[in-house]
């Protein structure tokens, strides 16, 4: 969507911000942090409370398969996100992933 077509249908702005007349694709409100929130809690809950319930050493290939499950899961919101928001915002969610992924923690 061009800049020029947003700036015609008044839906596009976020209301009510400081910024005035600011483009936005949507009006985050408190229910978007609550499921954010929610989500982050639920993934939370399903690495450490369901798939390591038990404290062992983990090896390389299950290192390797989480590693793939947790990237594939990104990787789907990101398909998502491009239907969704545009290939732009698609592909600075993949690479904000991937610098994140790269990194030696």
């Amino acid at each position: 969507m061009t800049i020029q077509r947003a700036k015609r249908s008044s839906r596009f702005f976020a209301r009510g911000s400081a910024w005035g007349d600011m483009l936005a694709l949507i009006y985050i409100t408190a229910w978007h942090w609550v499921a954010f929130i929610f989500c982050v809690l639920i993934f939370l809950a399903l690495d450490l409370g369901v798939f390591h319930r038990r404290a062992h050493v983990v090896r390389f290939r299950e290192a390797l398969l989480w590693t793939s499950i947790w990237f594939c899961l990104a990787m789907l919101f990101a398909v998502w996100l491009r239907s969704a928001r545009g290939q732009k915002e698609g592909l600075q969610f993949v690479t904000g992933y991937l610098i994140e992924l790269s990194t030696l923690d």
